[in-house]
């Protein structure tokens, strides 16, 4: 489980020296516009406080040919599947966002008509409200993405329950809590570490 950062370049390279057993990445948004640099990041929209279109679309036209971007995150609707898969098709279309780098958010109400051919995108993100990221419908679809070879991302991660109950069902995840509070980003290393831990002895008395 990688740790995103909505942080300037810096202060993530001095996480990273205290947190050496850890990989992070950087999480930029329109409302930070943190620069990118020499960590690797993922670009996302900044919808779920406040859209700043211009900004988001000077931001992807780098980032679409950043080496150093993962992916980019279409604007998304909190709660509304449907207006959601919607905005994924437009602005796909409009920015052209390369194949590699196109992530789609999951939000409530998800149903096979506003879901995108697993060809359309490389990055599900995990999103819509507190109840539906902690539901089995997320955790499931989160899980048949892994199988088709997509990538995994979940928003909002910033307490040990949620940790613990993604860790084995994604790669990324962010939360402006883990970005803003060093308490709540130590709580999460150790979480994480405790989890890898358990994993590693678990598998130790199958082989």
């Amino acid at each position: 489980m990688i740790i995103c950062l909505d942080k300037q370049i810096d202060a993530i390279t001095e996480i990273i020296q205290h947190y050496d057993n850890l990989e992070f990445w950087q999480f930029r948004t329109p409302l930070t516009q943190y620069k990118a640099g020499e960590h690797k990041y993922i670009l996302d929209n900044g919808a779920f406080s406040n859209f700043k279109e211009d900004t988001f679309q000077r931001m992807v036209k780098k980032a679409k040919f950043d080496p150093m971007c993962e992916f980019i995150i279409a604007p998304d609707v909190i709660g509304d599947a449907v207006a959601t898969y919607h905005q994924f098709i437009h602005w796909n279309n409009f920015l052209g966002i390369p194949h590699g780098k196109r992530g789609f958010v999951l939000q409530d109400g998800i149903h096979d008509e506003v879901f995108p051919e697993w060809d359309e995108f490389d990055c599900l993100f995990i999103g819509g409200t507190t109840e539906f990221k902690m539901s089995h419908t997320a955790y499931e679809i989160a899980q048949a993405a892994i199988l088709e070879g997509k990538h995994v991302h979940v928003g909002r991660v910033n307490t040990p329950e949620r940790i613990i109950r993604w860790f084995d069902n994604c790669h990324t995840i962010d939360g402006s809590g883990i970005a803003k509070y060093s308490h709540m980003l130590d709580n999460a290393v150790k979480t994480i570490l405790q989890c890898q831990k358990f994993k590693q002895t678990k598998l130790k008395k199958y082989y």
